[in-house]
C-alpha cells in the first residue's frame, strides 16, 4: 500500500477508534492475501504512528521510503524528459515557472467541514500578484481534488495548477512550499529547500483534527498566522534559512533513504514472490 505519506494530522484508526479484529478493514485484506505490506519512511514512523493508526504489526512495513519522492533526484534536465514522457500536463507549468527567479507552490490542507476554507483564507490576490511582480515570482496554486476550480486569469503571478496533476515532478521547479497542514512538506523536506506555513486558521483546526506532533516543533519553516502578513513580507523570503531545523525534522522521519525505494521495494517484491 503506497498511502498518502507521513501524516502530521491523526488519521485512520487514530480518529475513529480500533474496531475489532472482524471489523477491521487492513486486518481482514491482509488475512485474506490483499494488501500485506504498507510503505513507510523509517521505524521510527511506522512503530510511533502507522502501527496503530493502521493496526498492522511491525512485519507488515516497507520502511524503505515512498517511490514517489524518488522522482526528486532527478537534476532538472532529466526531470523535463521525464515530463516529456509521462507528465505533459505539467509542461505549461514548468515553462511559466523557469521564466522566473522565485517560485512559490501553495499547496493548502483540504478542510472537510469547509469548502470555504480558500475564501476564509482572507488572500488579497491583487496585493499578493503586485508583490510578486516586484520580486520576480510567480505563486503556483495546487488544491485538493474536492475544492472548486478557482480563477486567477486577471493575474499574471498567480496560476492554478490543475487539481488532479500529479505535482511530484514539479516540485523540483518550486523554490517556496507554502502550506499549512499538508503532508507533502515532509516530501519536500527531500529538497532542502525553504516551507513557509500559514496556518492561519490554527486554533480551529486543531480542534477539529488531532495532531501526532506539536506543531512548533515539527514544522521547520518561518510562519505567519495570516496571509497579510506573509504578503507583505515576501520581500524578504531571500532572508529565510530554516536549514538546520528541516534536517531535524527529516533526521527523526527519515532514515536510510537515497532516492531508492522503487529498486528496494522492487528487490523485495522479485525475491518474496
Amino acid at each position: 500500500d503506497f498511502w498518502h505519506g507521513t501524516p502530521l494530522k491523526k488519521i485512520r484508526y487514530d480518529v475513529v477508534g480500533k474496531p475489532l479484529a472482524s471489523k477491521n478493514l487492513y486486518f481482514d485484506i491482509m488475512s485474506k492475501g490483499g494488501i500485506e505490506y504498507i510503505s513507510s519512511t523509517s521505524e521510527y514512523l511506522s512503530k510511533k504512528i502507522l502501527a496503530g493508526a493502521f493496526a498492522a504489526e511491525q512485519d507488515r512495513f516497507l520502511n524503505y521510503g515512498y517511490p514517489r519522492t524518488d522522482i526528486l533526484k532527478l537534476d532538472r534536465e532529466s526531470n523535463l524528459a521525464f515530463c516529456k514522457k509521462y507528465s505533459r500536463e505539467l509542461l505549461p507549468y514548468i515553462e511559466r515557472a523557469e521564466k522566473y527567479s522565485k517560485v512559490f507552490l501553495y499547496m493548502p490542507t483540504f478542510r472537510d467541514d469547509d469548502p470555504e476554507y480558500i475564501a476564509k483564507a482572507n488572500i488579497d490576490f491583487e496585493l499578493l500578484n503586485e508583490k510578486l511582480k516586484s520580486i520576480n515570482g510567480i505563486f503556483f496554486i495546487k488544491l485538493h481534488p474536492l475544492t472548486k476550480y478557482l480563477s486567477f486569469k486577471q493575474f499574471d503571478n498567480i496560476i492554478q495548477i490543475s487539481n488532479d496533476v500529479d505535482i511530484y515532478p514539479f516540485l523540483q521547479y518550486v523554490d517556496y512550499l507554502v502550506t499549512d497542514y499538508s503532508s507533502i512538506y515532509f516530501d519536500y523536506l527531500l529538497l532542502d529547500r525553504e516551507i513557509i506555513f500559514i496556518p492561519y486558521d490554527y486554533e480551529k483546526y486543531v480542534s477539529k483534527r488531532e495532531l501526532y506532533f506539536k506543531y512548533e516543533d515539527i514544522t521547520p519553516g518561518k510562519k505567519y498566522y495570516s496571509f497579510q502578513q506573509f504578503i507583505c513580507d515576501i520581500v524578504n523570503v531571500d532572508k529565510l534559512d530554516n536549514r538546520e531545523r528541516r534536517k531535524k525534522v527529516l533526521d527523526l522521519l527519515v532514515k536510510d533513504y537515497h532516492f531508492d525505494a522503487c529498486e528496494k521495494i522492487y528487490n523485495f517484491i522479485k525475491k518474496k514472490y
